[in-house]
């Protein structure tokens, strides 16, 4: 907003009423509470020293090239797929995004004659416990697959704890449940985990 008049000027004779003051003052308040642009200072008023680090947003990632082993020996979900913890030290929402690629070692597919069963693939992403994304996948005869999730919760100051799990198995005949199929071991690679603290 470029400039700021009064909404309401009063003039004799005039009967008082106590909103007219509020509605000017209002359109103040307005100003002080977010609706300032360019018009109101001028170029180059603020710089990178009047303003704090990490006043709006902060990011933290944990990246790692090592393979990681899903066991397929259990149905449960399995940790260490990506872990970060931190500190948050302003309310806001946190924008969380997990990409890697896995390897099924024995998918079910026409020139692998020995898996008899389609293998599934669950990984989920949780922060303080509540999952945030989820993906759900099905070897599907691939050897290696590419994967993302993405997923926001808003989050209060205090200790932050964003995990990816992931557990594996094979898929009964009739689609009912999961269960263990342990000569399949899922490898992970490359994983990349982002963690956007923005602030409300």
């Amino acid at each position: 907003m470029a400039f700021v008049y009064k909404q309401l000027t009063a003039a004799d004779s005039d009967m008082v009423d106590p909103e007219d003051f509020n509605t000017n003052m209002r359109e103040l308040a307005g100003e002080f509470n977010g609706m300032l642009d360019r018009d109101n200072f001028k170029e180059d008023q603020f710089g990178e020293t009047e303003v704090a680090r990490y006043s709006f947003t902060r990011v933290y990632s944990h990246d790692t090239a090592d393979g990681y082993t899903l066991d397929a020996d259990t149905t449960s979900f399995q940790n260490g797929i990506s872990y970060k913890e931190f500190e948050a030290t302003f309310d806001g929402i946190l924008i969380c995004e997990w990409s890697g690629y896995v390897e099924f070692t024995n998918p079910k597919s026409p020139h692998n004659t020995a898996a008899t069963t389609a293998q599934v693939l669950t990984i989920q992403m949780k922060v303080n416990g509540n999952i945030v994304g989820q993906v759900f996948r099905v070897s599907g005869g691939r050897y290696r697959v590419p994967l993302y999730m993405v997923g926001a919760i808003p989050v209060s100051p205090g200790r932050v704890i964003v995990e990816v799990s992931a557990m594996t198995g094979e898929m009964e005949h009739d689609k009912s449940k999961i269960r263990a199929r342990p000569d399949a071991d899922v490898l992970f690679y490359d994983r990349n985990l982002v963690v956007t603290h923005r602030r409300r």
